[in-house]
């Protein structure tokens, strides 16, 4: 039977690599590791990937989080080649659990189990728990920030999900200004906040500017960023988060001086912005 092919929503060059990967990790059945940020929807495309793969009844989710050596020991026993679960938390497992949940890991590798575990990084600083390296296959889903060209796909998506029993919402110009121009340290958790306030406030109806929390219309009401002010600002939030919030380093990445970097942070409206991990 042809299997279902899971959507990214998105265009972005991101969106698409996205996709190749969720491609190429669901044409086999084995366990797989989603990494990213809290809040990018590593869940949800777990329970996408489960469906992909022929599960269509509820997948049961464990916090890892909350594991015990006893509780690992259950999942274990449960093991079978048509056990699916998914694991949550993987990099937050407790000192005691560790060594029972690479175990389990290993047994889910060798058996082929549908198992999909969550992290928010694939290499601990700790070595000692380093559970994820357990797991052979990844697939990495970047921040919000860093495929803001996405966000009227994904804003759409997440507002029908929102109102499944009516025309969904657009964004009208200002209120998309807006929120592209945010950072949204949240992810798409925060997005998926701000859309169902702005819903609510709206009726329904398409959401304009003043249907957004007042913490997101700042940047909407000033003029709009032009194509090659976008780019270079995109640009500059990469080299942040790749250098940890490091201005100096950044500033060495994109090839200019600290002093130009720093007037583009201003100039782009950046400077409140945390980045890096």
């Amino acid at each position: 039977m042809r299997r279902r092919r899971t959507r990214i929503a998105g265009r972005s060059l991101a969106a698409h690599r996205l996709q190749d990967r969720v491609d190429e990790i669901t044409a086999t059945v084995a366990p797989v590791l989603i990494v990213g940020e809290s809040g990018v929807g590593k869940t949800h495309l777990a329970r996408q990937i489960q469906h992909r793969w022929g599960r269509h009844d509820p997948v049961p989710s464990v916090d890892a989080s909350t594991l015990t050596p006893s509780a690992v020991a259950e999942l274990r026993a449960r093991l079978s080649g048509s056990f699916a679960c998914i694991i949550e938390h993987l990099d937050e497992v407790p000192d005691d659990a560790v060594a029972s949940t690479r175990r389990l890991l290993d047994a889910a590798v060798e058996l082929g189990a549908p198992v999909i575990a969550t992290a928010t990084s694939s290499t601990p600083d700790d070595l000692r728990h380093q559970v994820q390296t357990h797991v052979r296959r990844s697939v990495c889903i970047p921040p919000l920030r860093q495929r803001i060209e996405d966000l009227t796909d994904l804003a759409r998506e997440l507002l029908a999900a929102e109102l499944p029993d009516r025309p969904t919402p657009q964004l009208q110009p200002a209120a998309h200004r807006a929120l592209i121009d945010h950072h949204w340290p949240g992810n798409l958790r925060e997005l998926a906040s701000v859309l169902s306030t702005a819903a609510a406030r709206s009726m329904g109806f398409d959401i304009k500017l003043e249907h957004l929390p007042a913490d997101y219309r700042a940047l909407g009401a000033g003029r709009r960023l032009t194509s090659l002010e976008r780019t270079e600002r995109e640009a500059i939030v990469r080299a942040l988060d790749e250098s940890d919030g490091n201005k100096s380093l950044a500033a060495h990445r994109l090839g200019v001086a600290r002093s130009t970097l720093y007037r583009k942070i201003r100039a782009l409206g950046l400077e409140n912005e945390t980045f890096g991990s």
